[in-house]
């Protein structure tokens, strides 16, 4: 008995100019399940839309992730400071918490760390100059930008770039009016937000003090999740303060 030929070679067989048709690609993702070209496409439309990086678990029991936003990369930069505001005005969640750490011997440069509620993102004073996102970030009048001694750091940043900061809250002082606790203005953001929302924020320790650095991308996971935890602590304790 003659074996049967699958339908289209038995077709081709008769008509040897019909094209062989080509069999579609698949895409391999890191778990290793097959993904046809659209679902491809959907999966890296879904990784321009969200943060990438080190997740840290937070006091709270928040999974917080970090990104660190490179001046090599401005395109990818903007894409995580617009879908980032996409999902502030989305939530009505306007409130930002902010450190920065300058850099030793070195004044013209400092460590920005921007939390909300999608995440972090950080980066320098000197990578900023190149993300226009961030500019028109930092200079939007709805945003409400939420730290400890914020004063002499944001008057700094002013003469180093071309930003208004139209809304920049200090949260010992207003922690300070609203307790009337007065010494709660010269405590740092962990001791306050650990009085404010009554979690327990442990201290820094030595070795996540953030001392000495030539770029984001070679600090240590801790000195990261510090700067980490320090962002989302103001961001917590703005959101309580402003009752938001």
């Amino acid at each position: 008995m003659t074996p049967r030929l699958p339908v289209f070679q038995a077709v081709q067989s008769m008509n040897p100019r019909l094209p062989i048709p080509k069999r579609p690609k698949l895409y391999i993702n890191r778990r290793g399940h097959c993904l046809s070209p659209y679902e491809s496409s959907i999966s890296r439309m879904a990784a321009v839309n969200q943060l990438t990086g080190a997740v840290f678990e937070m006091v709270d029991g928040t999974a917080l992730k970090t990104e660190v936003l490179s001046d090599t990369n401005p395109t990818r930069a903007n894409q995580c400071l617009s879908f980032i505001y996409e999902a502030m005005m989305e939530h009505q969640d306007m409130v930002v918490g902010l450190d920065i750490t300058w850099r030793q011997n070195d004044s013209d440069d400092a460590l920005l760390v921007i939390c909300t509620r999608l995440g972090c993102v950080l980066t320098t004073v000197r990578s900023a100059r190149g993300f226009w996102n961030l500019k028109l970030f930092l200079n939007n009048k709805d945003i409400i930008f939420v730290g400890v001694r914020m004063k002499e750091d944001v008057d700094k940043l002013r003469l180093l770039l071309p930003l208004g900061f139209r809304n920049v809250v200090d949260l010992g002082e207003l922690a300070s009016d609203a307790l009337h606790q007065p010494r709660l203005r010269a405590v740092g953001v962990r001791t306050l937000a650990s009085k404010v929302l009554s979690l327990p924020f442990k201290s820094r320790s030595l070795t996540d003090a953030i001392v000495s650095w030539s770029h984001p991308f070679y600090l240590e996971r801790n000195q990261t999740e510090s700067a980490t935890i320090d962002a989302y602590a103001a961001y917590l304790t703005g959101k309580e303060l402003l009752k938001f």
